[in-house]
Protein backbone atom coordinates (compact mmCIF):
# COMPACT_ATOMS: atom_id res chain seq x y z
CA UNK A 1 0.00 0.00 0.00
CA UNK A 2 2.67 2.33 0.74
CA UNK A 3 4.30 1.63 -2.46
CA UNK A 4 1.04 2.72 -4.46
CA UNK A 5 0.62 6.19 -2.51
CA UNK A 6 4.26 6.73 -3.61
CA UNK A 7 3.37 6.60 -6.58
CA UNK A 8 0.40 8.31 -6.61
CA UNK A 9 2.49 11.34 -5.21
CA UNK A 10 5.12 11.28 -8.27
CA UNK A 11 2.61 11.55 -10.54
CA UNK A 12 0.44 14.35 -8.69
CA UNK A 13 1.25 18.27 -8.62
CA UNK A 14 2.32 19.80 -5.52
CA UNK A 15 -1.29 22.03 -5.57
CA UNK A 16 -2.83 18.47 -5.59
CA UNK A 17 -0.77 16.88 -3.15
CA UNK A 18 -1.56 19.81 -0.93
CA UNK A 19 -5.36 19.70 -1.25
CA UNK A 20 -4.71 15.81 -0.49
CA UNK A 21 -3.20 16.40 2.47
CA UNK A 22 -5.93 19.17 3.40
CA UNK A 23 -8.44 16.74 2.54
CA UNK A 24 -6.58 14.09 5.07
CA UNK A 25 -6.40 16.82 8.25
CA UNK A 26 -10.16 17.44 7.26
CA UNK A 27 -11.22 13.71 7.48
CA UNK A 28 -9.63 13.96 10.96
CA UNK A 29 -11.86 16.30 11.90
CA UNK A 30 -14.43 15.30 10.91
CA UNK A 31 -13.79 11.62 12.84
CA UNK A 32 -13.89 13.68 15.92
CA UNK A 33 -17.05 15.48 14.98
CA UNK A 34 -18.53 12.27 14.56
CA UNK A 35 -17.00 10.90 17.64
CA UNK A 36 -18.71 13.77 19.44
CA UNK A 37 -21.79 14.02 18.07
CA UNK A 38 -22.36 10.18 18.95
CA UNK A 39 -20.81 10.27 22.36
CA UNK A 40 -23.54 13.19 22.85
CA UNK A 41 -26.13 10.56 22.94
CA UNK A 42 -26.09 8.66 25.62
CA UNK A 43 -25.99 11.79 27.81
CA UNK A 44 -28.51 13.09 26.64
CA UNK A 45 -30.57 9.96 26.75
CA UNK A 46 -29.19 9.21 29.91
CA UNK A 47 -31.00 12.77 31.13
CA UNK A 48 -33.80 12.34 30.20
CA UNK A 49 -34.36 8.75 31.53
CA UNK A 50 -32.73 9.39 35.02
CA UNK A 51 -31.78 12.85 35.45
CA UNK A 52 -31.14 12.48 38.88
CA UNK A 53 -28.33 9.53 38.02
CA UNK A 54 -26.92 12.17 35.62
CA UNK A 55 -26.64 15.15 37.85
CA UNK A 56 -24.73 13.34 41.16
CA UNK A 57 -22.42 12.36 38.40
CA UNK A 58 -21.77 16.14 37.68
CA UNK A 59 -21.96 17.18 41.24
CA UNK A 60 -18.44 15.35 41.64
CA UNK A 61 -17.15 17.69 39.03
CA UNK A 62 -16.42 21.31 40.71
CA UNK A 63 -16.64 22.89 37.23
CA UNK A 64 -19.76 22.08 36.52
CA UNK A 65 -21.53 23.15 39.37
CA UNK A 66 -23.23 25.80 37.74
CA UNK A 67 -25.96 23.22 36.68
CA UNK A 68 -27.17 22.89 39.95
CA UNK A 69 -28.18 26.15 39.95
CA UNK A 70 -31.02 25.51 36.61
CA UNK A 71 -33.95 22.96 36.74
CA UNK A 72 -34.32 19.78 35.33
CA UNK A 73 -36.34 21.34 32.32
CA UNK A 74 -34.00 24.05 31.78
CA UNK A 75 -30.61 21.50 31.38
CA UNK A 76 -32.98 19.41 29.17
CA UNK A 77 -33.62 22.64 27.07
CA UNK A 78 -29.83 23.28 26.91
CA UNK A 79 -29.51 19.76 26.31
CA UNK A 80 -31.37 19.69 23.59
CA UNK A 81 -30.45 22.83 21.99
CA UNK A 82 -26.88 21.59 22.14
CA UNK A 83 -27.53 18.30 20.66
CA UNK A 84 -29.04 20.42 17.35
CA UNK A 85 -26.54 22.42 17.50
CA UNK A 86 -23.84 19.67 17.24
CA UNK A 87 -25.40 17.91 14.89
CA UNK A 88 -26.28 20.87 12.70
CA UNK A 89 -22.68 21.93 12.77
CA UNK A 90 -21.33 18.85 11.90
CA UNK A 91 -23.80 18.08 8.92
CA UNK A 92 -22.59 21.07 7.39
CA UNK A 93 -19.27 20.23 8.00
CA UNK A 94 -19.47 17.40 6.35
CA UNK A 95 -21.31 18.93 3.31
CA UNK A 96 -18.58 21.46 3.49
CA UNK A 97 -15.79 18.12 3.45
CA UNK A 98 -17.70 16.34 1.20
CA UNK A 99 -18.06 18.77 -1.67
CA UNK A 100 -14.17 19.95 -0.78
CA UNK A 101 -13.36 16.00 -1.60
CA UNK A 102 -15.45 15.69 -4.85
CA UNK A 103 -13.91 18.88 -6.28
CA UNK A 104 -10.52 17.90 -5.68
CA UNK A 105 -10.86 14.38 -7.17
CA UNK A 106 -12.64 15.68 -9.63
CA UNK A 107 -9.59 18.09 -10.65
CA UNK A 108 -6.95 15.40 -10.62
CA UNK A 109 -9.90 13.06 -13.06
CA UNK A 110 -9.57 16.02 -15.18
CA UNK A 111 -6.10 16.70 -16.06
CA UNK A 112 -5.78 13.24 -16.17
CA UNK A 113 -8.57 12.54 -18.49
CA UNK A 114 -7.33 15.99 -20.85
CA UNK A 115 -3.89 14.65 -20.82
CA UNK A 116 -4.90 11.42 -22.34
CA UNK A 117 -7.02 12.91 -24.54
CA UNK A 118 -4.86 15.72 -26.11
CA UNK A 119 -2.18 12.80 -26.23
CA UNK A 120 -4.13 10.38 -28.43
CA UNK A 121 -5.27 13.78 -30.14
CA UNK A 122 -2.02 14.90 -30.95
CA UNK A 123 -0.76 11.03 -31.73
CA UNK A 124 0.54 9.92 -35.08
CA UNK A 125 -1.55 7.61 -37.11
CA UNK A 126 0.37 4.62 -37.22
CA UNK A 127 0.09 4.43 -33.15
CA UNK A 128 -3.84 4.08 -33.99
CA UNK A 129 -2.92 0.99 -36.50
CA UNK A 130 -1.05 -0.94 -33.47
CA UNK A 131 -3.88 -0.40 -31.05
CA UNK A 132 -7.52 -1.80 -30.94
CA UNK A 133 -10.14 0.68 -30.01
CA UNK A 134 -10.49 -1.45 -26.52
CA UNK A 135 -7.05 -0.66 -25.57
CA UNK A 136 -7.65 3.12 -25.75
CA UNK A 137 -11.21 2.94 -24.35
CA UNK A 138 -9.86 1.26 -21.60
CA UNK A 139 -6.83 3.63 -20.93
CA UNK A 140 -9.03 6.38 -20.51
CA UNK A 141 -11.57 4.10 -17.92
CA UNK A 142 -8.42 3.48 -16.23
CA UNK A 143 -8.00 7.50 -15.46
CA UNK A 144 -11.23 7.19 -13.34
CA UNK A 145 -10.49 4.05 -11.60
CA UNK A 146 -7.17 5.60 -10.70
CA UNK A 147 -9.15 8.71 -9.31
CA UNK A 148 -11.25 5.90 -7.37
CA UNK A 149 -8.20 5.00 -5.53
CA UNK A 150 -6.82 7.88 -4.87
CA UNK A 151 -10.62 8.53 -2.94
CA UNK A 152 -10.32 5.47 -1.40
CA UNK A 153 -6.51 6.05 0.13
CA UNK A 154 -7.83 8.85 1.37
CA UNK A 155 -10.81 7.25 3.27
Amino acid sequence: MLKNINRIFKVLKKNEIKSLFLIIILTVIVTFLEMISLGSIPIYVTFILDSEKLLNYISDFSYLQFLNEFSEKDILFFLSFAMILVFLFKNLFLCFFYYLNGVVLRRINNRFSKGIYNNYLYTDYLFYTSKTSAELTRNMAEVTRFVALIGHYIR
